[in-house]
């Protein structure tokens, strides 16, 4: 919602705007890949105040940045305050705190920001295109509010993870295998082609979604109906969060991956054919639901896919790399795509281009649950003997 807002108040291409972005998320990658380390030696609680402290500060450098250089230095804030404050943490959390049902109980707790996002997406689309050109100033700073305020609650609130003994039995689903280390899994080839698999996933959903309310306003239909495609996309995503988990509970990871990474597919296509019409706006709110269903490819699954491949051994450490990868993804998808609008003036042919990419990553993760599962066997094997 602020892409073409600041890109215009700043008189600016999309895709230097979009570098703050790209910042942001390497900044998130990096920190990601000592996520498992700091959150055993300094602790949930910690991080997470310290998190939200710098999510405030991200917001109030980028209402008062002057120019661009601002809001890149408000990207690298942002990538470290949600390394601490996303899905990371977040399934760190559930891992230590439940045993069964970890897939239903991950989905009840993404789903509350998709909520957030359902509420707030009309209220800040009013403020940010209101008639003053730096309205995005003032949904800055009340971000900035919610995130102190909301901060304050965690800390007083979290604590850390029980004891083992004091949780529930394993589920059948996910974690219930010892795993393998780290080290074990840098030997595995499809530990990369998963890694593949992830990164590109995340490069084309956080493009193809992140460009989808300027793509929208630019075939002519109006903000309001823009910031309505927003709506609809976070309650959807709030159902489907919870949904995909309990889905994954009852069916497993390869059905569940199977019909996201389809949705996927259909909801870019879908998203490339828009137009100014009654029914290029059918398309966009069916693109909005398929996308809803597509997204916890990002968050959801993110934790479970890291259970399911490799176990509990040392499963915040390949969290944390998955999460980073993920992200990595993040930061090169963005500026390609609006590197690509800057020259075309469209985001049609790299949409075209995503969705086989998407194909490409439903066949790849095939191959790596084929190979784990050989693994998976032997190590049981192993440990029966």
């Amino acid at each position: 919602m602020f892409l073409a807002a600041v890109s215009e108040a700043l008189g600016i291409p999309r895709s230097v705007y979009a570098v703050s972005d790209s910042l942001r998320y390497i900044s998130t990658a990096v920190t990601n890949l000592f996520f498992g380390v700091l959150v055993q030696k300094v602790g949930v609680r910690k991080l997470v105040g310290g998190a939200m402290g710098v999510l405030a500060l991200s917001c109030l450098v980028n209402s008062l940045a002057k120019s661009v250089i601002g809001f890149y230095l408000g990207g690298i804030l942002l990538g470290l305050g949600l390394t601490f404050g996303s899905t990371a943490l977040v399934g760190y959390v559930i891992k230590q705190w439940f045993r069964e049902n970890q897939g239903t109980i991950m989905g009840v707790v993404l789903c509350a920001n998709a909520l957030g996002t359902a509420v707030s997406a009309p209220v800040f689309s009013r403020i940010i295109y209101s008639g003053d050109l730096f309205g995005y100033r003032t949904a800055y700073r009340m971000t900035a509010w919610i995130l102190l305020v909301v901060g304050i609650i965690l800390v007083l609130l979290l604590r850390e993870a029980p004891k083992r003994d004091t949780v529930a039995a394993k589920s059948k689903r996910g974690s219930g295998w010892s795993g393998i280390t780290l080290q074990q899994a840098l030997g595995k080839p499809y530990f990369y082609l998963a890694c593949v698999c992830i990164f590109c996933t995340g490069a084309v959903l956080q493009s193809v979604t992140g460009v989808a309310v300027a793509h929208v306003k630019d075939q002519g239909l109006s903000a309001e109906f823009a910031a309505t495609v927003s709506s609809v996309s976070a309650l959807s995503l709030a159902l489907f969060k919870f949904l995909t988990g309990f889905m994954y509970d009852k069916k497993g990871l390869k059905v569940t991956m199977l019909i996201c990474d389809c949705a996927a597919v259909v909801m870019i296509l879908l998203l490339s054919a828009v137009t100014n019409s009654p029914r290029g706006q059918v398309v966009a709110l069916t693109y909005a639901v398929l996308a809803a269903l597509a997204l916890p490819l990002e968050t959801v699954m993110l934790p479970l896919i890291a259970g399911d491949l490799f176990g509990e051994r040392e499963f915040a450490k390949l969290l944390g790399i998955f999460v980073s990868v993920n992200t990595a993804g993040y930061a090169v998808g963005p500026l390609l795509t609006n590197l690509c609008f800057d020259m075309v003036g469209t985001y049609r042919p790299v949409f075209l281009i995503y969705s086989a990419v998407m194909i490409a990553v439903t066949a790849g993760f095939l191959l790596v649950h084929r190979q784990v599962a050989v693994t998976r066997a032997e190590v049981e094997n192993a440990v029966l003997k």
